[in-house]
C-alpha cells in the first residue's frame, strides 16, 4: 500500500514540473505570443534600404517624429530622405505630444505594398535628441 502511495506522490511531482515548466515557457514569450527574440537597434536608414533583412523581426529604431500627410499616421524620421511609419500605438495623444521630438520605437518591422516601411510599435519612449 505505502509503494502505491509513494508511486503516486511521484508521478503527481513529476506532472507537477511538467506543468510548471510548460507554464514558464508561456510566461517568456512576449504579448504578441512571439517568442522572446533579441531586439535589433537599426538606424531608420538600415530599415528602409534592407527591407527583406528585417522583415517581420523585432527591432528598435530612433528618430524623430513627425506625421505623415501621405499616410495619415506618425512615424520616426532621420531628418532626411528617410521615414518609418508607427502603426499599432494606440496612445495618439502620446504621439502627438511627442511630435518634432526624438522617440525610440520598438516593435515588429514590416512593409506593405503601397504602403511601405512600418514598425508594429510595442513601446515608443521619448529620448533626448541623438
Amino acid at each position: 500500500m505505502v509503494g502505491a502511495i509513494g508511486r503516486i506522490m511521484m508521478y503527481g511531482f513529476i506532472l507537477a514540473l511538467a506543468a510548471f515548466v510548460f507554464a514558464a515557457y508561456f510566461l517568456i514569450k512576449d504579448d504578441g505570443g512571439r517568442p522572446t527574440e533579441a531586439v535589433q537597434e537599426l538606424t531608420i536608414h538600415d530599415l528602409t534600404t534592407r527591407i527583406a533583412e528585417f522583415k517581420g523581426k523585432v527591432v528598435t529604431t530612433t528618430g524623430r517624429v513627425t506625421f505623415s500627410e501621405e499616410h495619415g499616421e506618425y512615424q520616426v524620421t532621420d531628418d532626411g530622405n528617410f521615414a518609418v511609419i508607427i502603426r499599432g500605438w494606440d496612445d495618439r495623444n502620446q504621439l502627438a505630444a511627442l511630435k518634432d521630438k526624438y522617440a525610440r520605437v520598438t516593435g515588429t518591422f514590416d512593409f506593405e505594398d503601397g504602403f511601405g516601411v512600418f514598425i508594429q510599435a510595442d513601446t515608443v519612449v521619448p529620448v533626448e535628441s541623438p
